[in-house]
């Protein structure tokens, strides 16, 4: 048996830092890669048997090193990472085994099927343009797909609507942003959630866009992407944006607005690797913007009403203020849309594995989205 460790594909990320064969079973050592960037949390990556033929049996050892190191480290066992072996789906593994060493250091380990002839590794269940197509084919022309610009690297962006509307436009309308931190694919899931319910109910009764990959860039690329350098999208708005992907979807909100009346803006991200309150949103800095801090609450309420409790997180937490980086004077989505558009807005938070006990798996994600989905329509009866 021979073992060869890949990360070098669209989406991978993990440093490699040994492969053990002389135990009782092999033990792969990895980290999660911080890009060039100053966090890390996102990790996925292959093994591959390179002689199938004469491997038995049996399982790996895997061994996440440097585990203080990633964003929200806190209780490793609330980690449960997935994987998939070739010609199976994507399962959570199960609770990990923490080590530490003499100096103080958190590692955790995790026992797998040995990969014959391989098997994905990744923190939680990625998604990126493929899921979305896929998506997209399933709602029956209801979404339509335009590139409304290139990514500071050149790749095309692409933005989701059920409707253009039209100038002077009265339909309600909602915009939401998935992934302007790449690694954050649990948000993704819940949004996917979302569309498909709005497909299924083929509403017309709101004007919906979306921006379901905000950096693709940094999806293909593998990062982690909070606090990127020298910027990351979520840092970036307003007049002084230091990213082309903000500057495209600034001008994108601007076409929107002409084209309905806006009423809604959602930020789709998720907390620290550890986190599993349950599903909870930030709302607008109340003391610069309490207009929009008033109108985003009764969103969020809407919202806890229809998300089911196992999800969600305790209602005392649900709803937060927004954490000083974020309610500062930096400028972000929520921010923006509370400024410059004078609307509601918040971001919504879903863990990578747990919330609460409730293990998280695409379908839950895609429930809690279809819940969101269900709130907003409720609004527009």
């Amino acid at each position: 048996m021979s073992l060869k460790f890949e990360s070098k594909f669209s989406g991978g990320n993990a440093r490699r830092l040994s492969i053990a064969t002389d135990g009782a079973m092999p033990v792969v050592s990895f980290a999660a890669d911080p890009c060039q960037g100053p966090e890390c949390l996102w990790f996925n990556f292959r093994l591959v048997e390179t002689s199938p033929d004469s491997a038995k049996a049996g399982k790996v050892q895997l061994v996440l090193e440097y585990f203080d190191n990633l964003f929200g480290s806190g209780d490793p066992i609330r980690v449960r990472p997935v994987c998939k072996h070739q010609n199976r789906d994507w399962v959570r593994m199960k609770p990990g085994k923490i080590e530490v060493s003499k100096d103080g250091r958190h590692s955790v380990s995790w026992i797998i099927d040995y990969p014959n002839p391989s098997v994905e590794v990744a923190v939680s269940f990625p998604y990126g343009s493929l899921e979305i197509k896929q998506m997209v084919g399933k709602t029956k022309g209801y979404w339509k797909s335009d590139t409304i610009g290139l990514t500071q690297s050149g790749r095309p962006l692409q933005r989701l609507s059920n409707n253009y509307g039209t100038p002077d436009g009265k339909m309600p309308g909602i915009y939401l942003v998935a992934r302007q931190n790449p690694g954050e694919a649990p948000g993704s899931w819940v949004l996917d959630g979302l569309l498909r319910e709005l497909a299924r109910t083929r509403n017309q009764r709101c004007l919906v866009w979306t921006i379901p990959l905000a950096d693709i860039d940094g999806i293909a690329r593998g990062e982690y992407g909070k606090k990127s350098y020298p910027f990351n999208i979520n840092r970036s708005w307003g007049d002084s944006f230091n990213r082309h992907e903000t500057l495209v979807m600034q001008n994108d909100l601007k076409r929107w607005q002409e084209r309905c009346q806006p009423v809604l803006g959602i930020n789709f991200q998720s907390p620290g690797i550890c986190h599993s309150e349950g599903i909870h949103c930030y709302l607008p800095d109340a003391e610069r913007f309490p207009e929009s801090h008033k109108l985003s609450t009764a969103w969020a309420n809407s919202l806890a009403n229809r998300i089911p409790p196992k999800f969600a997180a305790p209602a005392t937490d649900f709803k937060k203020p927004a954490p000083p980086r974020l309610g500062g004077l930096e400028n972000d989505f929520v921010s923006y849309c509370s400024e410059t558009l004078s609307i509601s807005a918040l971001t919504l938070l879903s863990p990578y594995s747990l919330a609460g006990d409730n293990l998280m798996s695409r379908k839950c994600y895609r429930e809690i989205g279809k819940a969101i989905a269900l709130a907003i329509l409720d609004r527009f009866k």
